[in-house]
């Protein structure tokens, strides 16, 4: 009996080491200089007018929640587990780059999860420009491949 409660309490320990391993290598951000920031805005733009030629404004709420997303997943993946924005001006660099509130930015960054799960062209999009975004980010030898 006693046997049987050792070897679970191994297994579950194994099995916690590999999560914790999984969980460190999934919420590792693809970037950390943000001061790259307001040149994936620029990037941003530009893919999002390349896919959409007939778009007039770029800085809405929906665009700029397109934004966010993507940069949330290259700073900070952690937020979409419910975690807080990791430290270090991420937040900052959004608001100036698209000429927004800072409290504004916190408060799309709480809606931006959800709009990726409701709404097929947001998330068309986002997978979209941020495929791109990695491309150029990589050639420009930002990202390690």
């Amino acid at each position: 009996m006693l046997k049987n409660i050792i070897t679970q309490m191994e297994a579950l320990q194994k099995r916690k080491q590999l999560i914790l391993e999984e969980e460190r290598k999934i919420l590792r951000p693809v970037l950390t200089n943000v001061a790259l920031i307001g040149n994936i805005y620029d990037m941003f733009l530009t893919e999002m007018r390349e896919l959409h030629p007939n778009i007039k404004e770029l800085n809405n709420t929906i665009q700029r929640s397109k934004f966010i997303f993507i940069i949330l997943y290259l700073y900070s993946p952690e937020t979409f587990c419910g975690r807080k924005m990791k430290r270090g001006g991420i937040r900052d660099k959004i608001a100036k780059v698209t000429g927004c509130k800072k409290t504004l930015i916190s408060h799309n960054c709480r809606n931006v999860k959800m709009y990726y799960y409701v709404y097929s062209e947001f998330h068309a999009d986002v997978d979209a420009v941020y495929e791109r975004i990695m491309r150029r980010l990589e050639e420009a030898g930002h990202i390690r491949k």
